[in-house]
Order: structure tokens, then sequence, then C-alpha cells
């Protein structure tokens, strides 16, 4: 008999194995709208890369095609049943995001399809897709990126307000101004209420 602790744990395990072998993935639903329009996004950059790979080659091109276009991993949640539902709640669990699309690229959480979208839009989506640098090994290296997931924090992007100490640094000038500012008020109405007094 399988516990639900067991079941759960089968859920855990096969979510992180499939994140960690899939280049493009999404988890879907295949009527929702949302999860359509991310789809539709990756299956253009990628169609797109190959038909640069198929005027920039001779010959192969098939393949490469082919190649590229299994890059992208969809996992429909709704067509899983029961076993849908409970990797949709590990997800949340995971990411925090109980929505789908729920997407990830090369291990990192991407969000769902507005977070895809902006990045479509300024152009990051091609270069994060296959620009990936290669340890010695070959394995995926970390990337540096000019935005933030939900759950990664990509070397080097890092803002001034993400470091604790510089917005404590900046709280405390801030309340030094603050603090000055009322002494220096109280000790210049301070004359003017003593040559009050002695008026009257």
């Amino acid at each position: 008999m399988t516990t639900n602790t067991g079941r759960e744990m089968d859920v855990s395990q096969e979510v992180d194995e499939t994140i960690a072998r899939s280049s493009v993935l999404v988890y879907s639903k295949s009527y929702c709208p949302h999860s359509q329009r991310a789809k539709k996004i990756l299956r253009e950059v990628l169609q797109s890369a190959s038909a640069n790979d198929h005027d920039n080659h001779d010959g192969g091109a098939g393949e490469e095609e082919e190649g590229t276009v299994e890059i992208l991993q969809v996992v429909e949640l709704d067509e899983l049943g029961g076993r849908g539902v409970q990797i949709q709640t590990y997800l949340a669990e995971l990411t925090h995001q109980r929505t789908v699309p729920n997407i990830f690229i090369h291990q990192k959480h991407i969000g769902g399809a507005d977070d895809l979208t902006e990045i479509y839009q300024t152009g990051q989506l091609p270069g994060l897709i296959f620009d990936v640098p290669r340890t010695t090994t070959g394995s995926p290296d970390q990337r540096t990126r000019s935005f933030h997931s939900r759950l990664f924090t990509y070397p080097g992007t890092k803002s001034a307000a993400h470091h604790p100490m510089v917005i404590l640094v900046v709280v405390l000038l801030l309340a030094g101004l603050v603090y000055r500012f009322v002494i220096l008020s109280r000790s210049s109405s301070l004359p003017d209420q003593q040559k009050k007094k002695q008026k009257l």
C-alpha cells in the first residue's frame, strides 16, 4: 500500500528530475489561454532558431530543426488526472506560484506567461534559451542575466536595493537628516520664544 507521504515523495522526485533534464519546461493546462500564449511564444522562438540554422548550414537542416523543437518539454497537468493535481501542489510549494503555466528554462524558474512575455518583449528570451555557457565538463554553468526570476537570482544582477546593508545605511542616513532637521528647527525657534517672553 502506498502512503500519501510516499506519493508526495514520488511526485517531488518526478518533478525535480523533469526540471533537471529539461532545457525548456512548461507545466501547462491544455485549455488555459495563458498556457497557450506561453507555448506559442516559446515555439515561435524555437522555430525562428531552426529557420536561422537552416539558412546558415548546408545539409542536415531537418535534424537541426527536430533537435531544436525537442528543446521544449510540455507537461499538460489536466491530462494527468489526480497526478496532475499533486504535481501542481508540489510546484506551488517549490515556486510559490499556484497558477499555470509554470515555466523553467535550464532549471531556472521563469514564472508564468506574463513573466515570459516580458522577457520575450525585451529580446532576452533567445539568449536565455540558447546562450548557455558550459563548464569544462560540458554541463550548463551559472548564467548572467539582466532580470530576476521568482526563485533564482542570477549572478551579477543584484542592484543596490537587493543588498540589506545598503538599505540599512540609507535608512540611517535619512534618520540622521530628519533628526538634525528637527533639532535645528527647535533650536532656531527658542530665541523667538525668549524674545516673546521678554516683551511680555
